[in-house]
């Protein structure tokens, strides 16, 4: 007995059931997949914060809470306990009660339902997103002057990952402007959207401070700001004579370039700008504290400008003295060029050339120096304005030297010492002031 053939319609409608079974089974086999619990290192890698963020966040408490998680755990049942025929009368609307939503329908309707919150609902559950999402990620570029007036510092503030992090780009005499910083700055925020940026770590911002391209110009002001606060200001414009000598001439190139041969040329260069052999051993020898830091900071394997290859030779000055026989002759003679003056010209120029001559001290100690300082009956003078705390002593007088200062303080007016008091120079003008140091100097 031959197989009837099969009618047009009943293969497509076994063809359907076939198609129909498969999608059942796949779906009852994605519907059964077992439930996984999340721990914080993925939490915070499908959020893109960091674990200790997600460590640090309180639980939520609360009707809000308890709202979020009453949805969480439906959809969740829906996943896992729907059944292929449950899926599919969804699909159809059908519910147990004649496919009217709100009437005792499956958990799929009921999930539904409750998708479409109220108002107080959804002032809810923003609240508990506001609590667990973390900040956007903003960021801005940031400049620092330095105090040379030429050299800019370029570097990024960016707000991700649950904190402020700061940085560095580099300065403008290593190509960076502001237009250059914030197209970095959008590459830091376009990466931190995806979760694959990296936060700079303290060492790294370090490393990444010192290029090992970066110019003189770069390692001298670092040197600069370090240093600028322990020298005293006469140093310190000493110093910044030398500093404005050294960039002008060597402030581009690479610190780590660098050799003898170099330094060779740059004070050549000192040379033919007219100054002295021992200006340009001044230069150098500023020019090898910075290097001898840049050797600290791996930068250079050794100071290029250290050791004596590298200095002129300076001729050494005659050094003149005086006879005791001369200074008497010389005091002699001050003294009568003293008497010659006006009356209101006169500030005991003997006195004074003798203490110069005797004590060997600075004229701005002496002019400095106050009456209480001075004891006769100790023989002693204290001087207090020196340039080094080593300077800061008594200096004992000679007999000669007090029998100088003796009529010095008595051809000083009584009306002198009855207005000014303590405050008294040892050597005062006509009117009790302070005498000039470089007036005096010019005297002598």
């Amino acid at each position: 007995m031959g197989v009837k053939p099969a009618k047009p319609g009943q293969v497509i409608e076994a063809a359907v059931e076939q198609i129909a079974r498969r999608v059942v089974e796949l779906l009852g086999a994605q519907a059964r997949e077992p439930f996984r619990l999340l721990d914080t290192e993925a939490v915070a890698r499908m959020l893109g914060v960091s674990e200790e963020w997600v460590r640090d966040m309180p639980p939520s408490s609360g009707r809000s809470g308890s709202g979020t998680v009453r949805r969480a755990r439906c959809a969740s049942t829906q996943r896992e306990y729907a059944e292929p025929s449950t899926a599919i009368a969804s699909t159809s609307g059908a519910g147990s009660n004649g496919g009217q939503p709100g009437r005792g329908g499956d958990r799929g309707g009921s999930c539904r339902r409750r998708s479409r919150p109220t108002s107080r609902t959804a002032r809810r559950m923003q609240g508990t997103l506001a609590r667990t999402m973390p900040r956007p990620a903003t960021g801005a570029v940031e400049t620092h002057r330095w105090e040379d007036g030429k050299t800019v510092t370029f570097r990024a503030r960016v707000r991700a990952y649950g904190r402020q992090w700061r940085v560095a780009f580099g300065t403008n005499h290593e190509g960076w402007n502001e237009d250059r910083a914030r197209v970095e700055l959008d590459l830091i925020l376009d990466k931190v959207n995806r979760g694959t940026w990296e936060p700079p770590s303290k060492r790294h911002e370090e490393r990444d401070d010192l290029d090992p391209r970066e110019a003189v110009r770069v390692t001298a002001y670092r040197w600069w700001q370090r240093r600028k606060a322990e020298l005293a200001p006469n140093t310190r414009l000493d110093y910044r004579w030398r500093l404005d000598h050294l960039v002008r001439r060597l402030g581009d190139e690479e610190t780590g370039g660098l050799d003898a041969r170099k330094v060779d040329d740059f004070r050549q260069q000192l040379v033919g700008g007219g100054l002295s052999p021992r200006s340009v051993n001044m230069v150098l020898d500023l020019l090898a504290q910075i290097l001898d830091d840049a050797v600290e900071y791996k930068l250079l394997d050794a100071n290029p400008a250290r050791g004596k290859r590298r200095r002129m030779k300076v001729a050494k000055s005659r050094r003149s003295f005086l006879e005791p026989d001369m200074v008497v002759d010389l005091l002699n003679a001050a003294g009568e060029w003293e008497r010659s003056l006006p009356e209101h010209q006169r500030y005991g120029r003997r006195a004074v050339l003798a203490t110069l001559c005797i004590a060997g001290r600075r004229i701005s100690e002496l002019t400095n120096a106050p009456r209480p300082r001075l004891d006769v009956h100790g023989a002693r003078l204290r001087v207090g304005e020196a340039k080094t705390e080593a300077g800061l002593r008594d200096l004992e007088l000679t007999a000669f030297l007090l029998d100088e200062l003796r009529a010095h303080l008595a051809a000083i007016p009584a009306r002198l010492r009855k207005s000014q008091g303590a405050g008294l120079p040892v050597f005062p003008t006509r009117t009790g002031g302070r005498l000039n140091a470089a007036m005096c100097a010019t005297d002598y």
